[in-house]
């Protein structure tokens, strides 16, 4: 069970480009914001 909520963050991190293409963005452009935060 442990493992499984330690891959959250990483699953989370991973379908930030997938949203942010449905959303009208680029990919880089999703993960750029992630990072720079708001």
């Amino acid at each position: 069970m442990a493992i499984l909520i330690a891959l959250i963050p990483a699953l989370a991190w991973g379908s930030t480009g997938i949203i942010t293409t449905k959303m009208g963005g680029s990919a880089a452009q999703g993960t750029l914001g992630m990072t720079l935060g708001p």
